[in-house]
């Protein structure tokens, strides 16, 4: 009985001192979520910051300054997206704040209903425009081949919606691009329920140089060539050499000097020439499924 009563204590005191099983603790922050109000309906999207956190801090960032309200959806692609949050009912490019990181390897896929980063050829280009998948996209994400496109959301309401600005008819719109709503489909209020606080992006200053969302296919050789020379080189009066040859000669070409003006006889692009229907080699290149760039 003595014993007993002993090994019963040095359970119970075993029980008492013993560490409780370590369990993972999980974020209990709420979600935020963001409602987009078009002229066509609203969309209301579950952003995913565990998994994307400087996207969604970028893009809660402009939803919470106003920068959406009054943006368009500019660029439909039928059975493959559609792309907005850059552009004025004008077709004027909005002034952004500097790119962010890629975050496409963080798990997330381009499936229809998700949303994610629009960029430029530089994975680490993305600003303010961003599409909703209408498809499974797939090719768009992260691979070792490639940078993918960044996912940081999904539509969990008004994906009808979504499929019904996919629908409208397109048209092209110089320095926009060929696939824009021919009947506006404008982002009309912003609503943002379970707002965070803003850490990493909410301090960086807007720009105000050429929006980066313009930028043509990447040629800095070729563009570098193209800049206007300088003043005090541009002359009216070809240079007098001491074997002056008659008047009605033509002037030699191997002898321009290398600084000199060079006449304008080879077509220039547009500064702001679209680059979205361009695919990487590693992409595919059906019409059908161009990738989705901002432009």
């Amino acid at each position: 009985m003595k014993y007993l009563i002993v090994g019963i204590l040095w359970l119970f005191a075993t029980m008492v001192h013993a560490e409780p099983p370590k369990t993972e603790t999980k974020s209990t922050a709420p979600v935020p979520r963001v409602e987009l109000k078009t002229n066509l309906g609203k969309i209301t999207l579950e952003l995913m910051p565990e998994q994307a956190p400087v996207s969604v801090e970028n893009f809660l960032s402009y939803a919470q300054s106003g920068f959406y309200k009054g943006a368009i959806f500019h660029r439909i692609l039928k059975g493959f997206l559609i792309q907005g949050g850059g552009y004025t009912t004008n077709f004027e490019a909005k002034p952004t704040r500097p790119p962010i990181i890629n975050e496409a390897n963080n798990g997330l896929k381009n499936t229809r209903g998700s949303v994610a980063m629009a960029r430029l050829p530089d994975p680490n280009s993305a600003t303010s425009q961003f599409f909703i998948n209408t498809a499974e996209n797939g090719f768009l994400d992260y691979s070792s081949t490639q940078e993918g496109y960044a996912v940081f959301g999904q539509v969990t309401e008004g994906m009808d919606i979504v499929d019904k600005i996919q629908a409208v008819a397109t048209k092209e719109v110089d320095n926009v691009g060929k696939n824009v709503p021919v009947e506006l489909v404008i982002i009309e209020e912003v609503k943002i329920e379970n707002m965070p606080a803003l850490k990493t992006v909410e301090s960086k200053p807007p720009v105000t140089t050429p929006n980066v969302e313009k930028v043509i296919e990447k040629t800095p050789e070729k563009s570098a060539m193209k800049t206007e020379a300088p003043a005090e080189v541009k002359s009216e009066k070809p240079p007098v050499e001491k074997d002056a040859k008659p008047k009605d000669a033509k002037p030699v070409e191997k002898n321009f000097e290398p600084n000199q003006a060079v006449a304008k006889t080879e077509g220039k692009p547009a500064d702001n020439a679209p680059i979205a229907e361009s695919t990487p080699p590693d992409e595919p290149s059906t019409p059908d499924a161009p990738i989705p760039m901002m432009h």
